[in-house]
């Protein structure tokens, strides 16, 4: 779905690496056009588990916007572990710094709103985090418009 004029949506993804202990980590931001603006990838070493993998990816994702200045964003994800570690933060005592970094970095943005969304419709972010886990690429970057 495309995101009302003046406000831009994030698609979040992560792939999780068990036998690497790594994880990827993938936004694409798209416009109300559907247009892909930008999309980065980065790595992380020493993920113990799919859940840190999907934390890691979101507050990635909202310190890149507020970074990258942007104020109005649906971020929108498709990690399950994820939707239940938001509902139950308890659960995850090992990953608390990151449950309140991800709560506090919203703070920045003029709007914003977490939104879960099919996979079916995170295909792109989904191959651009896993091509670190699959392929090994490392290094991070930030690109204009959506991978070629």
């Amino acid at each position: 779905m495309k995101p009302p004029s003046g406000t831009l949506k994030c698609n979040v993804r992560s792939s999780w690496s068990n036998d690497q202990q790594m994880s990827g980590a993938a936004w694409i931001l798209r416009n109300h056009n559907g247009d892909a603006l930008l999309h980065s990838r980065r790595s992380y070493s020493l993920a113990f588990s799919h859940t840190l993998a999907d934390l890691h990816s979101l507050h990635w994702a909202v310190e890149s916007m507020v970074n990258l200045k942007q104020t109005r964003i649906i971020f929108e994800f498709s990690l399950p572990s994820l939707r239940d570690a938001l509902a139950n933060p308890s659960s995850h005592p090992e990953s608390q710094w990151l449950f309140d970094a991800v709560h506090v970095l919203p703070q920045k943005l003029d709007s914003w709103c977490l939104r879960v969304a099919p996979s079916s419709e995170n295909k792109a972010a989904l191959e651009i985090a896993t091509s670190v886990t699959r392929d090994l690429r490392l290094h991070s970057y930030v690109a204009r418009n959506g991978p070629s």
